[in-house]
């Protein structure tokens, strides 16, 4: 028996109607995220009397959707082709097999162009690799001679970069690439990847030790053991952050005895966004920008800063061997509190609705940051001698010459000597 459905109406500032219909059962909430209309943009009434989003939608009631901003949403949902039935036909006619890129972009009056590419699964190599070296030239990542270093997990993300520097060498500045992959944080099948992926590509490789990386810190037994303290007094949210500081530190460390100055790192279009979100709730400076930043004597790069997680996963597929190209579940380190959830929720989110938001963005902040001069602050910790930021959330200086990794290490006493 098919469903009945209920007539909607959303009238916006303009005194427009707009008909739309949902599912008898179907609870307004759930109708205006189908829709993509944000709960407080809307008073709704039910035969005349304002109800709440909690209500069911039940066949002979009258639904009326107020909206109480004047913005043009029903036009900007339109163009995006989250409420036409042309856009299902469109959906429908188009090539199964290929790939839509979408940017918004706005004139100088502030008009939205949507811009759109079909490009066809057998071509998306090609298309990605131009596109890289596009974002990577644009933003002069990688200087004529440069001398670069890459932290290579043997995850999806750095496994993507490694293939994306090896393959299109002759389009860009000549450079010379070295990959280390650090031990014990990650699982052994993307060792393995990781070893593999660069002895075919031709990029020379190490590995770090997960004893080496416990003499770093002067651990008093493994990276594990101190990983799973961690975890027991602090949670997972500040547990994946000493993950991503022991394998910089690891790096870091790794690379400064090569004299190897520029390091690039996996960070994709939405972990950086992410990044972005994160630093604005927190109130801490990610760096100059978020195609690379000053750390300390290094220099950072992030050369996947254009490049979604979506258009890695199709890539590898394309260029890669099936065990390179698939990606396992993250460890009970990485996994991450829920506030790190939701930053990407809202990421990914933000570049649905607003296809293209973090070029924007990306370029705002590094404006922005320009312009007011923030000065960020770099030491080397006394124990581990990583690279940290001075300045504590409260803006007062660091008085302990420790980075927060470290601290974090003495206070489940996984620190040999202690401090």
């Amino acid at each position: 028996m098919a469903s009945q459905m209920v007539s909607v109406v959303l009238t916006d500032r303009l005194d427009r109607k707009h008909s739309l219909h949902a599912e008898a059962g179907q609870s307004v909430e759930s109708f205006l995220f189908s829709h993509h209309i944000p709960l407080d943009a809307v008073i709704v009434r039910r035969n005349g009397k304002i109800v709440n989003e909690h209500v069911r939608m039940e066949g002979g009631d009258e639904f009326v959707f107020e909206m109480v901003r004047a913005y043009l949403l029903p036009d900007f949902l339109r163009e995006l082709g989250a409420w036409t039935s042309a856009d299902k036909q469109h959906a429908e006619s188009a090539d199964p097999h290929s790939y839509t890129k979408r940017v918004l972009w706005f004139d100088a009056s502030g008009y939205a162009d949507l811009a759109e590419e079909q490009i066809p699964f057998q071509e998306f190599p090609e298309f990605l690799e131009r596109y890289f070296v596009q974002s990577v030239q644009e933003r002069q990542l990688i200087k004529e001679g440069s001398n670069i270093g890459l932290a290579l997990s043997g995850g999806r993300d750095s496994l993507s970069l490694l293939y994306l520097l090896a393959r299109t060498r002759n389009q860009l500045p000549s450079f010379t690439l070295r990959g280390i992959t650090v031990c014990g944080l990650s699982k052994l099948p993307d060792l393995d990847v990781a070893s593999t992926a660069s002895e075919n590509l031709g990029v020379p490789h190490e590995f770090v030790r997960s004893e080496g990386v416990a003499g770093l810190f002067g651990l008093r037994g493994t990276v594990e053991e101190a990983l799973e303290a961690i975890l027991r007094k602090f949670g997972r949210a500040k547990t994946i952050n000493c993950v991503h500081a022991i394998m910089r530190t690891a790096v870091e460390r790794y690379y400064a005895d090569h004299a190897i100055r520029t390091v690039a790192f996996g960070l994709h279009n939405e972990d950086l966004l992410a990044s972005l979100i994160r630093s604005l709730v927190n109130g801490i400076p990610f760096g100059e920008s978020f195609y690379r930043k000053s750390w300390g004597p290094f220099e950072l790069i992030y050369p996947l800063w254009a490049i979604t997680k979506k258009e890695l996963t199709l890539y590898l597929e394309v260029v890669a061997p099936p065990s390179h190209s698939s990606q396992g579940s993250p460890t009970a380190y990485d996994r991450g509190g829920p506030n790190r959830d939701v930053q990407y929720l809202v990421a990914d989110s933000l570049q649905t609705l607003w296809p293209g938001f973090s070029y924007h963005a990306f370029e705002g902040y590094q404006k922005l940051f320009t312009r007011a001069a923030v000065a960020v602050q770099h030491q080397a910790c006394r124990n581990c001698q990583g690279v940290y930021v001075a300045q504590r959330i409260d803006n007062q200086q660091d008085k302990n010459d420790l980075c927060h990794l470290c601290e974090m290490l003495d206070a489940v006493g996984e620190l040999a000597k202690g401090i």
